[in-house]
């Protein structure tokens, strides 16, 4: 019974130490949100009158995926992978696979108590390949 939103886009999520919490055909909501973050000091030097920037590493891409789920079966096959603290493989429908950790879970409630729908926001990190 897969998860559902309104812009399909057929996601799978494995969770990487334990297979068995697996979701696939997962409607991630678009845009994605995304970020490439850079390691770097910023530097302004006394008598200078330009920046001087040190940069180390390029990490990778990191984001919030939205997922909305719509009553109780749909929100019970997904909170395991919420709730998984450790590396998910991530395969999206343009064939791209990578490693993520998600950080931060936040979500609402709205709709009728006997068909809640939540609308999920799922901040992550790109990981390394275990």
């Amino acid at each position: 019974f897969p998860v559902t939103i309104s812009a399909p886009a057929n996601w799978s999520f494995t969770a990487v130490e334990d297979p068995t919490i697996r979701v696939t055909d997962l409607k991630v909501d678009q845009p994605l949100t995304s970020q490439i973050v850079e390691a770097y000091g910023v530097f302004k030097p006394l008598g200078g009158n330009k920046t001087i920037v040190v940069a180390q590493s390029i990490y990778g891409v990191d984001g919030t995926y939205r997922i909305v789920t719509q009553g109780e079966a749909e929100w019970d096959e997904l909170y395991p992978l919420l709730t998984y603290q450790g590396a998910l493989h991530v395969h999206d429908p343009l064939g791209r696979q990578k490693y993520v950790r998600f950080v931060e879970r936040k979500w609402t409630e709205s709709g009728s108590i006997d068909n809640l729908i939540r609308t999920i926001d799922v901040t992550y990190f790109e990981v390394e390949s275990p």
